[in-house]
């Protein structure tokens, strides 16, 4: 039995997040990343607001520096050569539109993890304590079972883990995507996650 299949799966779901990232980052929309930012806000209440507004603030700032850096180093220069003054200013401000997009769906991005992480703060808890109460659960089942029953074969147990371990990339990916009831979703596949997680810790062996 070798845990290649798992090593395999981990390294391709790291993968999987960081390309729907870098995909979200290139080519998603500042204004609709705002939007569903002013939809879910709506779930956030007044103590919710005011514990997220120094965050928020603190992102609003730093991208607001930054926008102000690019600008002073693609459009206040002066271009290198008069003759070429009109296809400078061309690019330089196709340059600093396509920074100014990139840099308000990023900011739009991080604003909205902080949303979802204090909406959802109660339930990522509910969920790590079902991981929790499931694993000891099992586990005690395990120890109980031990001497009663023969164990699943290696396969099944890899079958388990395999799913549990895709549930937990396919999760965490939806809960980072910029579309309403990312979150939501992401989180309840998640919660299916852990529960089977329960065959996996109960049935897995080494030979």
């Amino acid at each position: 039995m070798t845990t290649k299949p798992l090593r395999s799966l981990a390294s391709g779901g790291l993968f999987l997040i960081i390309a729907l990232w870098l995909a979200v980052f290139c080519f998603a929309s500042g204004s609709t990343v705002h939007a569903v930012f002013e939809h879910e806000s709506t779930a956030c209440e007044a103590s919710c607001r005011a514990h997220i507004s120094p965050k928020l603030r603190l992102i609003d700032g730093s991208f607001e520096e930054l926008r102000n850096t690019i600008y002073r180093e693609i459009v206040s220069l002066p271009a290198a050569d008069e003759s070429l003054s009109e296809l400078d200013a061309a690019l330089r401000n196709g340059l600093w539109q396509t920074a100014l997009n990139r840099l308000a769906a990023i900011q739009g991005l991080l604003r909205l993890v902080c949303l979802r992480l204090e909406v959802f703060k109660y339930t990522f808890g509910l969920i790590l304590l079902l991981a929790v109460a499931t694993v000891i659960d099992a586990l005690s089942l395990r120890a109980i079972a031990h001497h009663t029953f023969e164990t699943s074969r290696p396969a099944v147990s890899f079958t388990s883990a395999i799913g549990f371990l895709g549930t937990l990339i396919v999760g965490s990916a939806l809960v980072l995507m910029p579309f309403a009831g990312a979150a939501v979703a992401g989180l309840t596949i998640i919660a299916v996650g852990c529960v089977g997680l329960h065959a996996w810790v109960r049935y897995f062996h080494r030979l």
